[in-house]
């Protein structure tokens, strides 16, 4: 019996539940019931046991908190990646910096001709990237660049998307399109462009002027009946027309209509938000007055206030804001009885002209004045109130 050892043996890959702890307790006080006192003490066994086990739950507790913060980690840096994609988002769409997104796709050939050696500089000096095609003819087209994206899973970089824009341009010369409309086809012409496209499209004609000047153009055709055709081709086949005569025109109508396009996302959710609502005014900065910590700026903010008003002008702002400090004071004096006739008699100074005679505010602004402070009912209209 003196050779006799009890091993007790734990991996790291058993389950370490309590309801198996117990189960393993219980077999070795089986084993502990037939191995004699003499051999091995039955309390150092099980202290052995208690250290063990005790060991094994610090191990994985050490593993799962060692995950737990691992995952955290991973979950806060694909989170500040995802911050920067929006932010990057934000600038594609954002008036002002949305041009350098912007791709005028244009055909290499059409690059090529006289009417567009401007183009790719005025373009470029704009802030937009041009991008060279070899598919359609005479046809110039947008595309918008979004920025990269990370796949969560494989951690590799996707290949930038780009948005189709929904407008395109077809650059002919004039010669060309008096040959469509001897035939009647430039109408057809224009409606096979749009369903191959799928998009807006808008006609740019080069050299009209120059073209009906000439003895040859005059013999060709007339100018009224050029105009009628434009106008069967714009009603008919849901086009607009533009005309240019030189290079540096088209040049500048090709960046007219690109920045038209950048912004257009912009303005679109501007004016959904603008809709929600019969009353929106909206939160421009425009000629805003700072307010500082101490007050500065109040008195200045007040008199912009009443400036911006109808009927209302700087003189009257002043004449006004001198008398009441401020809205609270005018809302106070409205309180009286008398406040409508002190205020239709204040005097107002013409700015800028010395020993000018005042003259007074007048019933009809006080009184509109009057209203839009003491108005009790949102549906009050100022200016339809009668003086009692």
């Amino acid at each position: 019996m003196s050779g006799l050892v009890v091993t007790l043996s734990s991996s790291e890959d058993e389950d370490v539940t309590p309801s198996s702890s117990k189960q393993k307790q219980d077999v070795l006080y089986d084993y502990l019931d037939v191995i004699p006192e003499n051999v091995i003490s039955r309390e150092h066994i099980l202290s052995d046991v208690a250290s063990s086990s005790k060991s094994l739950t610090q191990q994985e507790k050490k593993k799962t908190k060692a995950l737990e913060k691992e995952a955290k980690k991973r979950k806060l840096q694909e989170d500040k990646k995802d911050r920067a994609v929006r932010i990057e988002m934000n600038k594609v769409y954002k008036p002002g910096e949305c041009m350098q997104y912007i791709n005028v796709v244009i055909n290499e050939n059409l690059l090529r001709k006289w009417y567009m050696t401007s183009v790719e500089q005025e373009v470029t000096a704009a802030g937009a990237n041009i991008e060279q095609q070899s598919e359609e003819q005479d046809i110039i087209t947008w595309t918008r660049r979004l920025p990269l994206t990370l796949d969560k899973y494989f951690g590799k970089s996707k290949k930038p998307n780009e948005e189709q824009c929904d407008h395109a341009l077809c650059i002919m010369e004039v010669d060309r399109v008096t040959r469509l409309v001897r035939d009647n086809a430039l109408a057809r012409t224009m409606i096979e462009c749009k369903e191959r496209l799928q998009c807006k499209l808008t006609l740019v004609v080069v050299q009209v002027e120059a073209y009906f000047k000439s003895k040859s153009g005059r013999k060709d055709m007339s100018n009224i009946d050029f105009e009628l055709a434009l106008t069967d081709a714009i009603v008919t086949a849901d086009c607009d027309v533009v005309t240019v005569e030189t290079a540096q025109e088209l040049a500048e109508t090709i960046v007219r209509f690109t920045k038209a396009i950048a912004d257009a996302p912009a303005k679109k959710a501007k004016r959904e938000i603008d809709e929600l609502s019969s009353f929106y005014m909206r939160g421009v900065n425009k000629n805003c007055v700072a307010i500082t910590n101490n007050g500065a700026g109040v008195s200045q903010l007040w008199q912009q206030m009443l400036a911006v008003l109808p009927q209302s002008s700087l003189d009257i702002s002043r004449a006004v804001c001198a008398q009441y400090k401020s809205p609270l004071a005018m809302y106070e004096s409205f309180q009286e009885p008398d406040a409508l006739e002190q205020l239709s008699n204040l005097g107002v100074s013409r700015s800028g002209v010395a020993g000018a005679k005042q003259r007074k505010l007048g019933r009809e602004f006080a009184l509109k004045l009057h209203t839009l402070f003491t108005a009790t009912s949102g549906d009050v209209i100022v200016g339809e109130q009668t003086d009692e």
